[in-house]
């Protein structure tokens, strides 16, 4: 319960809501009362550091679920305003989570978008399948695409990169812009970073 410090952030405690999916965004990705009063109950509970759910830096595209927060234009600010200055009335400070979700943005195969990967991956099914609920199931037969035929790879150039840095560099100047305290990069879970990051799926 002592206050910490994260490089010049100073946190009145130790206690942090780690990033995880509320889907509480509007459906044009602005930040309205639900997520605002979703973020401000758990400050209000005593966190010291919040993290966002994953933020998408190229709204719509990139989105890895309905209802995601973005981030990718000035439209969001006063949403994001908002939020921020709703859990700083608790003492609590606030990260971005800025993501694009690569081959995982399930919005852009359920709208026929192409989605952006460092190689094609290779095929096959994951055990991971008998793991899931109805429900979660459902998500998947909806990211199998408008057409049924699955996802539409994008494999990355180097002018994709660049724009894609610069899309997660504009992000973090409007979360600055929007009272924000701190930004997460997502590089993991399988998400357009991670895969270049990993030999297994960037070949």
């Amino acid at each position: 319960m002592s206050p910490g410090k994260i490089a010049g952030l100073e946190l009145k405690n130790r206690i942090l809501l780690a990033a995880m999916g509320s889907n509480f965004a509007e459906l044009d990705g602005t930040c309205g009362e639900r997520i605002q009063a979703y973020y401000e109950e758990r400050a209000r509970g005593g966190t010291g550091l919040l993290i966002t759910e994953t933020a998408a830096v190229d709204w719509p595209a990139g989105s890895t679920m309905p209802n995601t927060v973005g981030f990718s234009e000035d439209r969001f600010i006063d949403g994001l305003t908002q939020l921020a200055q709703r859990v700083h009335r608790h003492g609590a400070k606030i990260a971005a989570q800025l993501n694009h979700g690569g081959k995982m943005a399930q919005e852009d195969v359920a709208a026929g978008r192409p989605v952006l990967v460092p190689t094609i991956p290779a095929k096959g099914m994951s055990d991971m399948f008998e793991l899931l609920t109805p429900q979660e199931l459902g998500n998947f037969v909806k990211a199998a695409g408008p057409d049924g035929k699955g996802p539409r790879y994008h494999v990355m150039d180097q002018t994709d990169i660049d724009q894609l840095v610069a899309q997660f560099a504009s992000a973090a100047v409007r979360a600055k812009q929007a009272e924000f305290d701190a930004v997460e990069i997502h590089a993991g879970h399988g998400y357009v970073i991670s895969s270049f990051l990993s030999p297994a799926v960037n070949k």
